[in-house]
């Protein structure tokens, strides 16, 4: 009975989280978007799967912006993928926990931190180009031990700014 619970509790909670980043999608919630080119090469340690995933070679030095997404004062490590692997809509992008560099989510598109908080960390927002008048918006919410996808959109070119504009805090015009 009590892993029944648990799963009962669980599912309430994810349900609470994607109805509340459905909200952000929409609202345009405040944060800060992780300018591609501000990830610096750095000694972010990968292990060999996270370097195959991301295109990195044993002797390169994997791009990686610090952000602390949980406030611990330990910044997470917001790790790109080799330049090979980045197209139009984006790169894959991976989120390494600050003290033991564990896997807390996966990403593909330009990734914004917002300010908003589930489970005691940032909600993340990913946009990815679809196409020349579509762009994806996924939000992503950690449940306690990764992100998860709780909410996707597309936005047209006019929803997109819309967003952009309530993401930097200035007021729409």
């Amino acid at each position: 009975m009590p892993g029944l619970r648990r799963a009962v509790a669980l599912a309430a909670a994810m349900a609470a989280m994607a109805a509340a980043a459905t909200a952000a999608a929409a609202d345009g919630a405040a944060g800060r978007l992780l300018d591609h080119a501000a990830y610096r090469p750095g000694t972010t340690a990968l292990s060999t799967g996270d370097r195959d995933f991301l295109g990195y070679g044993a002797s390169e030095l994997p791009r990686a912006q610090l952000l602390d997404i949980n406030g611990d004062g330990i910044p997470e490590r917001f790790v790109v993928a080799h330049d090979s692997l980045c197209g139009t809509g984006g790169c894959p992008v991976l989120l390494l926990e600050g003290r033991s560099g564990h896997r807390l989510g996966e990403f593909f598109g330009a990734v914004a931190v917002l300010q908003r908080r589930m489970a005691g960390h940032a909600v993340i927002q990913v946009v990815s180009r679809r196409d020349v008048d579509t762009t994806g918006i996924e939000t992503q919410a950690f449940d306690g031990r990764r992100y998860r996808r709780t909410a996707h959109r597309l936005l047209d070119a006019a929803a997109m700014g819309r967003w952009r504009t309530a993401l930097d805090g200035a007021p729409a015009r």
